[in-house]
């Protein structure tokens, strides 16, 4: 598994001058959620990056982390791969990291596809659902994947 730095852990397939799609996982998972997509959109003509999430899979154990650690993570990953502009798709936590990143970095985004995530907690029952997110994040940082 290739490291950009000693902080991310990121799988790459497929050839990177064709389309780049970046693949975010939600909380308590890694770049393993992708296994069944990431050689079925290479084999389509996508260069597709998977990284694990700051806090999660191989990735550089962190004690606190912001939307713009992460997206900071992003932009120094599709940098690294010199991805003028990606296809984010980002499924509950990955889906919130991927609509903070666009709104900051427009002009990265190619595509925006998101599932399972929020945007904006309006509602009690919104704003019970994110904090139960950042609830079960805390959670799993205390127990570990390996306890979950």
């Amino acid at each position: 598994m290739p490291m950009i730095n000693e902080k991310y852990n990121v799988i790459t397939r497929g050839d990177k001058t064709d389309p780049a799609i970046l693949l975010l996982h939600g909380i308590g998972a890694d770049h393993l959620m992708w296994h069944l997509q990431m050689n079925f959109f290479a084999n389509k003509g996508y260069f597709i990056i998977i990284p694990d999430l700051l806090g999660h899979g191989n990735t550089e154990y962190v004690s606190n982390i912001t939307l713009e650690d992460w997206n900071q993570q992003i932009l120094n990953i599709i940098n690294f791969y010199s991805v003028n502009k990606v296809i984010i798709v980002g499924v509950s936590m990955g889906g919130v990291i991927a609509q903070n990143f666009a709104i900051n970095h427009e002009d990265k985004i190619n595509q925006l596809i998101l599932s399972d995530t929020f945007c904006e907690l309006k509602t009690v029952r919104e704003k019970l659902l994110g904090y139960s997110q950042v609830i079960g994040f805390k959670v799993f940082k205390f127990l570990g994947s390996k306890m979950l």
